[in-house]
């Protein structure tokens, strides 16, 4: 199997849920859309799991009374595309290594959700590094489809195979 790596999962659930917060577009085409686009490259990022991951956050933003969502979803974005688990910079490709590339093991939504808590509980103690005004991932060097998937413009229209 060729799962998708558990930062993947998490930056591209958190631009879905946070553009779904912000536009009058439903839920399931942002799902739909961006599992059809990570489907290309692996096996398990179906529209139900990306779903499930976005309102699992939603859930637990509105649990935690947080508030200025979307800076906290750039910044979740930007520190999980940029760093590592460990806090250490993120090399997207280098000679030995594509962090792109599947890996061994499922990530899960709970071990998606395990991930944006510490970072929301970090960042609200302002223990996190800040977002450059005007960053994208895809200005992100070597991030190739990636950085083209935040880019996509979603319809209407793109949620109706949620599978």
């Amino acid at each position: 199997m060729q799962f998708c790596p558990l930062w993947i999962l998490g930056i591209v659930s958190a631009q879905a849920t946070e553009s779904y917060i912000d536009k009058d577009v439903p839920l399931d085409a942002y799902a739909v859309k961006y599992s059809s686009i990570l489907s290309t490259h692996y096996s398990d990022t179906t529209g139900k799991k990306l779903k499930s991951i976005c309102e699992e956050m939603m859930l637990f933003l509105v649990e935690i009374q947080a508030e200025d969502l979307s800076e906290l979803f750039t910044s979740y974005i930007f520190y999980m595309t940029n760093f590592d688990e460990r806090g250490e910079p993120r090399k997207i490709k280098t000679l030995f290594r594509n962090a792109l590339a599947p890996v061994n093991s499922e990530a899960t939504v709970a071990g998606v959700m395990k991930s944006f808590k510490v970072f929301t509980f970090r960042y609200r103690s302002n223990d996190i590094v800040t977002v450059p005004s005007g960053w994208k991932v895809s200005d992100v060097e070597k991030i190739g489809w990636l950085g083209d998937l935040f880019d996509e413009e979603i319809t209407y229209r793109d949620g109706f195979d949620l599978s």
